[in-house]
């Protein structure tokens, strides 16, 4: 007995310490044990969450996700770890990494579950922001071999701002500076539809964009030579074109030749689930 006591105490020490949160659940999905790596994790202190459902951990577009995981659990299937989102108590949403395991006694057979959770929030913004700079190359290289393979101004135009809505926005415009002229000129636009790219050019072209126009990203940029962003079209008030092209968000980015200012790219969205 007193074995089993100093091993139970040694066990009890190790998931106290441990820097992953180890919480146990009962098959009703309530919250039977928490250690001080889940209140680091989530926020929570125990006193707070034992006795609440496991659901408050979890965004609220997943309700019923742990609850498949259990029903597979006590299907004897076997739950390897599982990347996946948590919420904390302050609403922040965080990527984790679980390890379902069922926790049962000789009478009654599975009586519950212990889930170790590993907070993978870090590593997803390492690995996003690697995979960003890979895009970034990506268009870097196949913009240099497209400046490379053709002179013709208004076929390298086109195709980079075709190229430029792979990776940023749904549609995009490029206007340059033309000496003598007080507003920028469009030379070339890009969206998925032929019919609206048409008319998107000729709305930017009968209505141009005034150089430093101060109600216009893309006119600030033209003079300031700084990237814009517009992250609420609706809102901002520095944007024309906002209803009669359907655009939710936008960023304005000077294109800038040795110290010069040839003109603006501008990229916007006009979708708002792809906000």
């Amino acid at each position: 007995r007193q074995h089993l006591e100093q091993a139970r105490a040694q066990l009890a020490a190790i998931v106290e310490s441990s820097d992953d949160a180890i919480i146990s659940v009962t098959l009703a999905r309530m919250i039977l044990s928490w250690n001080r790596g889940a209140e680091r994790l989530y926020g929570y202190p125990a006193a707070e969450v034992i006795g609440r459902p496991i659901a408050i951990l979890l965004p609220p577009d997943r309700p019923d996700e742990f609850s498949e995981l259990l029903e597979h659990l006590m299907r004897g299937e076997r739950i390897e770890p599982y990347e996946t989102a948590g919420r904390r108590k302050d609403g922040q949403e965080i990527h984790v990494s679980l390890t379902l395991s069922p926790v049962g006694d000789a009478m009654s057979g599975i009586i519950g579950a212990s889930a170790v959770v590993r907070d993978m929030t870090a590593r997803k913004r390492v690995e996003a922001a690697l995979e960003r700079q890979r895009r970034d190359t990506v268009f870097l290289d196949r913009a240099s071999q497209l400046f490379n393979s053709t002179l013709q101004l208004d076929v390298v135009l086109q195709r980079v701002v075709r190229m430029t809505t792979e990776v940023l926005g749904e549609s995009c415009t490029i206007n340059l500076l033309e000496e003598g002229k007080t507003h920028l000129t469009p030379m070339a636009t890009y969206h998925p539809d032929p019919q609206a790219r048409q008319e998107r050019l000729q709305i930017q072209r009968d209505d141009p964009v005034r150089i430093g126009d101060p109600a216009s990203v893309v006119g600030l940029a033209a003079v300031t030579g700084l990237p814009y962003l517009v992250k609420d079209a609706r809102r901002d008030g520095r944007l024309k074109y906002v209803e009669r092209l359907h655009i939710f968000s936008s960023i304005a980015v000077p294109v800038i030749a040795k110290g010069k200012i040839l003109g603006v790219l501008a990229s916007s969205i006009t979708t708002p689930s792809r906000q």
